[in-house]
């Protein structure tokens, strides 16, 4: 979540297509080969690539979108994108992926997915954005 957040905060939303591609090769890394991916995956990485898009969007159209100010992150307007990104995301997953009697047996933890997301897009946006930033300003992109 957070590579993909950082990613269209600092590039725009051009990295699409590159992020999608990404996900999908780590997947078929991870699992192994193409056998293995199935069209769950291929659903769940779009998901997960296509949702925090619009999330940012519809920040910005409200004007809580200044992720980045004055070369700093802007974590008033961060923390929120990562808090509803996750929680979009999730719940997209779980609507459009899993079976109700899944989610009430407790086969689904949104819980941990969305807690495990949270922590992990702060974690990597702090640690690369504060790692990458004198090229990020070198290059001018932020």
């Amino acid at each position: 979540m957070g590579a993909v957040l950082l990613s269209y905060v600092v590039f725009g939303f051009k990295v699409f297509p590159g992020l999608l591609v990404g996900y999908l090769l780590a997947e078929l890394f991870i699992e192994g080969g193409s056998a293995n991916i199935a069209q769950h995956e291929v659903v769940s990485r779009t998901i997960n690539t296509f949702v925090p898009l619009i999330v940012i969007l519809f920040m910005q159209k409200l004007n809580v979108g200044e992720f980045i100010k004055n070369q700093r992150l802007n974590y008033r307007h961060f923390v929120p994108l990562i808090v509803i990104a996750s929680l979009t995301t999730t719940l997209t997953k779980v609507a459009l992926l899993y079976a109700p009697e899944q989610f009430s047996a407790g086969k689904v933890y949104f819980q941990s997915y969305v807690q495990g997301d949270i922590v992990g897009a702060i974690t990597f946006i702090v640690i690369v954005f504060f790692i990458a930033k004198p090229t990020l300003i070198q290059n001018k992109l932020i």
